[in-house]
């Protein structure tokens, strides 16, 4: 980790200069993601990459003395990205750019915005770019892009991550190559994003009817026979006949406020 600290490359800085736009749960979050990234960090063998934590002020610093930050192989810098990398290539990664990314290059600087998974705060990472010159005086460039979610994951309900996700995003392309984005988002973009809105909603509800009807019968072999209700009648909803109609447990259905919806 001290040669990562040291010499890593690419530098991936994490702007936390959001958190007076954000609520205390939301800063904490964000102090909880900037935990993951670290650790993903650590848990990577292949990828040497320096971290740094850029404009951070008092609130977030506050939330992440639990997480003993102090003990990490990371920079910590008072000043915004742009003086602090004056002289680099910077990529801004932005879900409002309009170009994708299409590499990770060890030569250049990826900034994320630390704004929490939950606020959706459209344009704050490309307006406070898009106000900084793209070529600098002191040399390099700034640029934004987004990650190429929509291109390679067309059905994505909402293509805003949280940043460890990024991370992890980032690190897996830098391992594996840039011929590797489809099968890296398809891996690491969480899955109830991939589906269609109707279709995850639906997802959701069904996994957790059956989540509460293990809980309250137990699952496998051992179950209440009577309870056993076969998975397609869970899956009523998509109209699909149960195969057994005889033994449906119109209790279990009542008691689970079951029934069929189409609304989705």
């Amino acid at each position: 980790m001290q040669a990562c600290y040291d010499e890593g490359n690419p530098i991936i800085a994490f702007n936390c200069g959001f958190t007076d736009q954000m609520q205390e749960k939301e800063i904490t979050s964000l102090a909880k993601q900037l935990q993951l990234s670290y650790n993903t960090l650590k848990r990577s063998k292949e990828s040497c990459v320096q971290f740094h934590l850029v404009g951070m002020d008092s609130a977030l610093e506050t939330r992440l003395h639990p997480q003993g930050y102090e003990n990490w192989k990371v920079h910590i810098d008072k000043g915004p990205y742009w003086d602090t990398f004056a002289g680099h290539d910077i990529v801004v990664l932005t879900p409002d750019a309009v170009e994708d990314l299409e590499a990770v290059e060890k030569d250049k600087v990826y900034v994320i915005g630390g704004l929490v998974d939950r606020t959706i705060a459209k344009n704050e990472t490309f307006s406070q770019a898009n106000r900084l010159d793209p070529a600098p005086a002191a040399g390099g460039s700034i640029v934004m892009r987004k990650l190429p979610v929509r291109e390679y994951l067309p059905n994505v309900t909402l293509p805003v991550l949280n940043i460890n996700t990024v991370v992890e995003i980032l690190l897996a392309v830098l391992k594996k190559g840039s011929s590797a984005w489809s099968e890296v988002l398809e891996s690491l973009v969480p899955q109830r994003k991939q589906l269609g809105a109707g279709e995850g909603r639906k997802a959701r509800r069904l996994e957790h009817k059956r989540q509460k009807r293990n809980i309250l019968y137990g699952a496998g072999d051992g179950a209440d026979p009577i309870a056993k209700v076969s998975d397609t009648v869970w899956y009523a909803g998509n109209n699909v006949k149960p195969r057994d109609e005889e033994n449906e447990d119109i209790g279990t259905k009542l008691l689970f406020g079951f029934q069929s919806d189409d609304s989705d």
